[in-house]
């Protein structure tokens, strides 16, 4: 936007989708949103570090990327413990589906079961990539550059509880597809136009992305998407359409 690049910041729930289109990344951005600030639930997210800095929430993270990461290092590094993690946690994931209510988690027998069987899938992981020796005096500072399958196979050791959350607490989703597909349209429009001109152009892409096919807030709140479209006309045309003449059309529309 305006020859510069920007971020789209996107919050979702069941219910409601909110839109933040800023110059930052990072936290300037997010405070600015004023989501994670004042929120008390549970952000799941893929790890990004700003994130995680944001204590007053509970964290979970996306298993969507896990599994995507898993996948190239089976093809890539071919080491089995990423498709054994793969399938078990798609395994603990129809365990949920296949659950019924009023129950909120997975059984005691269950959360162990699985619990102990992450960590030795875990555990192979680490063994299968020795982690690499301090370089000789004299060279870079810090620690060694480690391989993608350790990176990972930390990550899945030190961040168990929210890697798993989710059979903990049904409430909490397997992923973070919701906020992923709600971002779906604004990608869309910037794919086609190659970016926006102005940054009012932005924001005004990341509002009509909530009410334009297919629709992202309309129907979590049970909306009639051809009668808010109508509606939504102010924003982007300079007269808006007589009472009368929305409440005929969606009526026609419905």
């Amino acid at each position: 936007m305006e020859g510069k690049l920007h971020g789209l910041h996107v919050a979702s729930t069941n219910t409601l989708t909110q839109y933040e289109v800023h110059a930052k990344r990072g936290h300037e951005a997010m405070d600015e949103a004023g989501i994670l600030g004042a929120f008390r639930g549970t952000a799941v997210h893929d790890h990004w570090k700003p994130y995680c800095t944001y204590d007053a929430c509970h964290h979970a993270l996306c298993n969507a990327h896990h599994l995507r990461e898993l996948q190239c290092i089976d093809k890539q590094y071919h080491q089995p413990w990423a498709n054994d993690m793969a399938e078990l946690l798609l395994a603990i994931k129809a365990a949920v589906a296949e659950t019924p209510a009023p129950a909120v988690s997975l059984s005691l027998p269950e959360l162990e079961t699985f619990a102990q069987r992450y960590d030795e899938v875990v555990k192979a992981g680490i063994e299968a990539n020795p982690i690499a020796a301090p370089e000789a005096e004299g060279k870079k500072r810090g620690r060694p550059k480690q391989p993608p399958p350790l990176n990972l196979a930390m990550r899945l050791r030190d961040f168990k509880g929210q890697v798993l959350a989710f059979m903990y607490d049904f409430r909490v989703p397997f992923d973070n597809n919701q906020g992923e597909r709600d971002i779906r349209m604004v990608k869309v429009k910037q794919k086609v136009s190659g970016g926006f001109r102005t940054l009012e152009g932005g924001s005004d892409s990341a509002a009509f992305a909530a009410i334009s096919p297919p629709p992202v807030s309309m129907p979590k709140m049970f909306l009639r998407p051809f009668g808010t479209l109508l509606r939504a006309t102010p924003l982007f045309l300079p007269q808006k359409p007589p009472e009368s003449r929305l409440l005929q059309n969606e009526e026609k529309a419905g």
